[in-house]
């Protein structure tokens, strides 16, 4: 199932992403400390996962239209049986509107397309999107750009790319290893979604596991984000197809598709900020239960956050590879701190080296 959503956004899976902040960060992670995924909703931008809901949205529209005029062929089809009926009855629970929906041609006792099921999907995930936030970490593909160092810092540090991620556990008698494992959760826990899947006779699992990678950012209006979407629409069918053909449970079918929905959300902006060039973990339902939720006071107020650690990728976590390859030090940094951060970093088989003159556009 993760390789069905690698293919709707990529992890990158070799190089560096380039994390902007100060030198003591840099330091900080050299000798171990995790990454931090700040709440979605004190982000510097808090509408982007609105505004990630409104494009799923209007291209979920997009899809209906172009297949009620037969200019988008739709190839799903799902077996007749229990699931398929279960499907059914989830979409009466919560697409009531549907059946009165004449100009897209698709009534509820019609056959389920993949726009209908992802916009059954975008209805569920959007419901637990009203009451929960997703926790994000933000680095870039360029390493040198005047905004960023404006925005962020005078260091960037260069990280290792391909490895995968996990939140450090919060529950008793739970290492961080065994947390990694878990990876990302989505627990449906709101009173109303509970009532809708009481009325379809479905129970969601609480989680699905989906490897916690660094993915592009999907810019809107762009090539990538309508590429995105368009996989995004065929995953949601073909894990619903799965269930039909009992490969997959009904309920695990459901949970993938809207941990798939929730994470893509995650991972689009408006266009304007596109110079940035952004890469982002996206941790969906870190709970208390699950993940050890930490609170500092940020410059506007209040900013929780959760750790994530790398996931060692040998049985002795000494022999894995650094996380930090790289530091590159901008403007404002003395020489002393220079000398300073060199000499910490001795044997951490991080290069440090000076940014001379911060770049303002593409090199």
């Amino acid at each position: 199932m993760n390789r069905l959503y690698d293919q709707v956004c990529p992890p990158i899976a070799s190089g560096l992403v380039y994390h902007y902040g100060a030198p003591m960060t840099a330091h900080a992670i050299a000798f171990g400390s995790p990454l931090r995924a700040a709440l979605s909703f004190v982000m510097n931008d808090r509408s982007e996962v609105e505004t990630g809901r409104q494009v799923v949205q209007e291209y979920t529209e997009y899809r209906m239209r172009a297949e009620q005029y037969g200019s988008l062929g739709d190839d799903l089809e799902l077996p007749e049986g229990e699931v398929k009926r279960d499907l059914m009855r989830l979409a009466d629970a919560w697409l009531p509107d549907l059946r009165g929906l004449e100009d897209f041609g698709t009534p509820s006792d019609a056959p389920l397309s993949r726009a209908v099921l992802l916009l059954l999907v975008s209805a569920i995930a959007g419901s637990w999107l009203e009451d929960n936030a997703l926790y994000i970490a933000c680095a870039s593909t360029v390493e040198d750009r005047l905004s960023q160092w404006r925005a962020y810092g005078s260091c960037v540090m260069g990280l290792d790319a391909s490895r995968v991620f996990g939140p450090v556990s919060a529950s008793p008698g739970k290492s961080d290893e065994d947390a990694a494992a878990v990876e990302s959760r989505v627990p449906f826990t709101t009173p109303a979604a509970g009532e809708r899947y009481m009325a379809s006779d479905l129970e969601v699992t609480p989680s699905q596991e989906i490897r916690l990678t660094w993915r592009r950012v999907l810019y809107t209006n762009t090539d990538e984000v309508h590429a995105s979407l368009a996989s995004l629409t065929s995953a949601v069918g073909d894990v619903f197809a799965a269930a039909c053909r009992g490969e997959v449970s009904s309920d695990d079918a459901l949970a993938w598709a809207m941990q798939w929905y929730i994470t893509t959300v995650g991972l689009i902006k408006d266009a304007t900020f596109i110079e940035e060039s952004e890469v982002r973990l996206v941790v969906a339902g870190a709970e208390e239960r699950d993940a050890l939720v930490h609170v500092r006071q940020g410059p506007y107020g209040l900013a929780p956050y959760i750790d994530l650690r790398p996931i060692s990728v040998s049985d002795e976590p000494d022999l894995d590879p650094p996380l930090l390859r790289t530091v590159s030090l901008g403007p404002g940094v003395s020489e002393t701190d220079e000398r300073t951060l060199t000499y910490l970093l001795r044997g951490k088989r991080v290069s440090v080296n000076r940014i001379a003159a911060p770049a303002i556009v593409d090199r």
